[in-house]
């Protein structure tokens, strides 16, 4: 998937990435001779997302969808309780618990993708988990999806569609 980035000359101010443009190839190239970012130089945005990254993305968003499936079953197996019933019982609920834990998966898999890919478009693909989190909650769940729904899932597929497509 090709990815935009904005041009040095797009961009009102000098950047690292646009200073690395005017050093010669020689100069660019670390000891090792290769011209990998070193400690003290940040990483770039790159121009694609590797196989690696869409992995994390893809990764994310399963395990955000799983982490809401896994707290609605958690909510609705400790659903009649009272306030302070409810929250205490939810802390020790193995749902609940494995949801919360599906979203710091989900955060660490975000983070990384964060570091090296454009938000907009890796942002974009997390409207995924708005596909997949009614079509499972209606399949786990018994809930019903009305035509309007089923449209709108349609229409972000789509969407979706047009943002890979577009890279």
């Amino acid at each position: 998937m090709r990815l935009e980035q904005a041009r040095p000359e797009d961009v009102c101010c000098a950047s690292p990435a646009s200073d690395r443009a005017r050093i010669p190839e020689r100069e660019q190239n670390n000891h090792d001779g290769t011209d990998k970012p070193t400690a003290a130089e940040p990483r770039t945005v790159t121009d694609t997302m590797s196989a690696k990254t869409m992995v994390l993305v893809l990764g994310a968003i399963l395990f955000s969808a799983t982490g809401q499936l896994l707290l609605k079953s958690g909510a609705q197996h400790l659903a009649g309780l009272g306030r302070v019933e409810f929250l205490l019982a939810a802390a020790r609920d193995v749902r609940v618990l494995a949801g919360l834990a599906a979203w710091i998966g989900w955060t660490m898999c975000w983070l990384y993708v964060l570091r090296v890919a454009p938000l907009s478009r890796a942002y974009a693909l997390t409207s995924l988990t708005c596909v997949l989190i009614p079509l499972t909650s209606a399949y786990v769940f018994g809930e019903e999806l009305p035509r309007p729904h089923v449209a709108g899932i349609v229409l972000i597929t789509i969407g979706i569609a047009c943002v890979v497509a577009g890279d």
